[in-house]
């Protein structure tokens, strides 16, 4: 049975630009909703490609390697076609300066179809009947 989703405030929202301050791409932020109603605590996103951070759509979050899998488990079952779950340090020199934290990278193509169905959306003139 899946769980309801709960509400995130605006105040939750936000938090997700912590890490970099940007607005999140228009075309991973559906993923980053999604997740977040899910409780996972997003802190950085990408929707990849030229031009961004990373080549792959990617999400960045703060967990316990159970809640991870989670993670992963509200991406496959919200059809948002995760690529990989990777358990992430950064070092500097020999030591580790951050982490571990957690991302989910994406296949392209839903991005794709996001976008274009914004974009159909946004181009899309009501019609006047007469």
């Amino acid at each position: 049975m899946k769980e309801k989703r709960k509400e995130i405030t605006r105040k939750e929202f936000n938090r997700h630009l912590e890490f970099n301050n940007q607005p999140i791409d228009k075309g991973i932020l559906h993923h980053v909703k999604i997740l977040k109603e899910n409780g996972v605590d997003t802190f950085m996103s990408c929707q990849g490609g030229k031009g961004h951070t990373f080549s792959s759509p990617t999400i960045r979050f703060r967990c316990t390697k159970k809640e991870a899998f989670k993670a992963l488990s509200v991406a496959v079952d919200n059809d948002l076609s995760p690529m990989a779950l990777n358990e992430i340090r950064l070092l500097i020199g020999k030591k580790i300066a951050f982490g571990p934290f957690w991302e989910l990278q994406f296949h392209h193509q839903k991005i794709d179809e996001i976008l274009n169905e914004k974009e159909k959306k946004e181009n899309q003139t009501p019609k006047v009947q007469g």
